[in-house]
């Protein structure tokens, strides 16, 4: 009978440490995930930066000035150098006013939303170093209606779209404030 007791009590005791090890490697897993998407924000901000010349940064600048109210913009619209209200769709003629600048910087958000989407960065981190980028190229390209009723955004960088419309972006997130109107 004492071996029957010295038995079972060795089964459970080996249940209880498979039990703790199982947790103990399910924790040490998760931890490295979470680490693994921390690295690769970094990554894909490092990316973003070697990707995107300062022209293009420049571009934005002036795009996002002359699209803003106080320019006298309306919506989907921006003043161009001749005082013209220009569609956005005009970034994506030929000879574009920006140079293809924003196009550029879409594709690379592109990327960085696939990647969001598929879990393996952590948004926050990017989002923080370029939300307002995010925001006002999303909203741009948003805003302006194809005459088959898609936008930019939807024809040509669905990733980016499906960021938004997921809901991946909380709004108290906050972000680096490159620009300001006015």
């Amino acid at each position: 009978m004492e071996i029957s007791l010295v038995t079972e009590i060795r089964g459970w005791l080996m249940l209880g440490l498979g039990l703790i090890g199982g947790v103990v490697a399910l924790l040490t897993y998760a931890r490295g995930q979470n680490q693994r998407r921390l690295e690769n924000s970094f990554r894909m901000i490092q990316l973003f930066r070697d990707s995107i010349p300062t022209q293009d940064f420049e571009q934005w600048i002036k795009l996002f000035h002359a699209a803003s109210e106080p320019a006298g913009a309306k919506s989907g619209h921006f003043v161009s150098e001749d005082g013209h209200q220009t569609p956005f769709s005009a970034l994506y003629t030929e000879g574009p006013p920006d140079e293809g600048a924003i196009d550029r910087i879409a594709q690379v958000l592109d990327l960085v939303s696939e990647q969001a989407l598929k879990r393996t960065l952590d948004l926050r981190i990017f989002y923080h170093e370029y939300g307002q980028l995010m925001d006002t190229i999303h909203s741009w390209l948003s805003a302006d209606i194809g005459s088959d009723g898609k936008s930019l955004l939807e024809d040509l960088y669905p990733n980016f779209r499906l960021l938004y419309v997921k809901n991946k972006i909380a709004r108290d997130w906050n972000c680096r404030r490159y620009v300001y109107c006015g």
